[in-house]
């Protein structure tokens, strides 16, 4: 492995790599901190104070989108632009607002121009939202999807209940009405796309919770804007501005943060594990729907009984088609490598025999690549175990993409990967080998810093499957790459020595 820096010797790397990372992260609690500076004074200005303030911090975070996308360079910038132009959208809400009270000097109307702008500006950070679910996991994951619909389904209950119910009974006009519901209705639209991206992949980065941070704030307040329009009581200077405020602050940060390029980049092929805590979060939006029930009942409200029944009925669908999507997931866990998706040594050996088979019928060779990286551990050392099984998952992607549809590719465990090619001969699976040794070892890019590692590559091929035997095969193959590693290593010496 050879890591592209001046700085020399692993702890030197790690030093440096961990001073890179640093630097790369200070705009991001600069930004915080002066953010949440400005949200805890917000309350104690005057109200005109206020809204240049709200206008100021959602322009600061328009511009932190755009530079911190523009700075980090995401491989896929799309749905960081479609944030830009949402929060956009937002300032433009607020900068209405403030038209009417400080220039027209009245208080704003409800609803208003300001309404539409807000209520518009949903549509682009779905879609960005979207993208990055789409990012993330590319192929379909009907479990995660059917968790998102039941917490979705959780929400849109108790939206109902309420915040939608209670403002048809107000009093209010059909226009203030449809604005008023419309909020709620476009909150549980971004709890039904975050939540897919949350129970999608599991993420650790520092730029997703900042995310999460910001959704969270922005629905609370949106949902305390709710119930305060239908009670009479909020005005512009209440603390639930603070909310939209905080959800400036954390979107804009999420897109300062370098962390920020690991949201659009692909997950793990298989779905996110059934962790402890998505069972609680699973649990908690199932068992809220009768829970609410319970709560009318005692409060004399039976109104929105049927929508609860519904509500549900619903889940319960809901959860019947999880159990049995969680059986077939079972299974395929127990035939598959749970980091890169890739089929694990006891289906490999399940596909060499099926390719014999076949092969016994059509008189044609089967082929078997066994592929080493040479000194990943030191990836593991240096960057951590996380950026390692980014590296993994690459390194799979990349074999899949060399090699044809039909053969497969598996990882054995560790840095070892093998793939069963069926009707290549001694020389056509070389051939492939040599693409593949050349597209594994280009560098890859980790925290910021180019890694090249070093690939062992041993080719086995069986002429006549009719005589031959699955384990057989794949032992050659490796012991071919162990030749193979030997060879590289005398050479590399035999030119330490010629250097000396």
């Amino acid at each position: 492995m050879r890591v592209d820096t001046r700085r020399s010797g692993e702890a030197g790397t790690r030093s440096y790599a961990a001073a890179v990372t640093s630097r790369a992260s200070r705009p991001t609690f600069v930004y915080l901190a002066v953010g949440l500076a400005f949200a805890t004074i917000y309350v104690f200005l005057p109200p005109s104070s206020q809204n240049v303030l709200s206008d100021a911090v959602g322009l600061s975070a328009v511009i932190a989108i755009v530079v911190g996308t523009k700075r980090n360079k995401p491989r896929r910038a799309f749905g960081w632009y479609a944030f830009a132009a949402g929060q956009l959208l937002f300032v433009v809400g607020d900068a209405t607002w403030t038209y009417y009270e400080e220039i027209l000097a009245i208080e704003s109307p409800f609803p208003s121009v300001a309404d539409v702008a807000y209520l518009l500006a949903y549509i682009p950070i779905t879609l960005g939202l979207l993208a990055i679910v789409r990012a993330r996991r590319p192929g379909r994951d009907t479990g995660s999807l059917i968790d998102a619909a039941i917490v979705t389904v959780a929400f849109g209950v108790g939206s109902w209940v309420f915040l939608i119910e209670p403002s048809i009974e107000a009093d209010l006009t059909m226009t203030e009405y449809a604005v008023t519901i419309a909020y709620p209705l476009a909150d549980v639209l971004l709890i039904a796309v975050a939540a897919a991206l949350a129970f999608g992949t599991e993420m650790r980065a520092f730029s997703y919770r900042l995310i999460g941070a910001s959704l969270t704030a922005l629905i609370v307040a949106d949902t305390l804007f709710t119930v305060g329009t239908i009670g009479g009581w909020y005005g512009t200077g209440s603390p639930i501005d603070i909310g939209w405020i905080l959800a400036y602050v954390f979107w804009g940060a999420a897109a300062l943060h370098p962390s920020m390029r690991r949201l659009t980049e692909e997950g793990p092929t298989q779905p996110a594990g059934f962790t402890r805590r998505r069972l609680w979060v699973y649990a908690a939006a199932v068992l809220a729907i009768p829970v609410m029930r319970i709560g009318l009942a005692f409060g004399g409200g039976t109104k929105q009984g049927t929508v609860i029944a519904v509500g549900a009925g619903v889940a319960s669908l809901l959860v019947l088609a999880r159990m049995a999507g969680l059986l077939g997931a079972l299974e395929s866990a127990a035939l598959h490598d749970p980091l890169t998706g890739l089929p694990n040594r006891r289906l490999l050996l399940d596909r060499i025999s099926h390719a014999f088979r076949r092969a016994e019928r059509t008189k044609t060779p089967v082929a078997v690549l066994f592929i080493d990286l040479g000194g990943f551990k030191k990836v593991n050392d240096i960057f951590g175990h996380e950026a390692g099984d980014r590296a993994l998952i690459e390194i799979g992607r990349r074999i899949r993409t060399v090699v044809r549809g039909g053969d497969t590719v598996a990882r054995l465990g560790g840095d070892e990967f093998v793939v069963v090619c069926e009707g290549l001969g001694q020389e056509q699976a070389e051939r492939l080998a040599h693409r593949v040794r050349a597209d594994v070892a280009s560098p890859l890019e980790i925290n910021e810093q180019l890694i090249e590692l070093t690939v062992d590559l041993g080719v086995a091929v069986e002429m006549a499957p009719e005589h031959g035997n699955v384990s057989g095969l794949l032992d050659a193959a490796d012991r071919a790459m162990y030749r193979a590693k030997g060879s590289a290593r005398a050479r590399r010496a035999s030119r330490a020595e010629g250097g000396r």
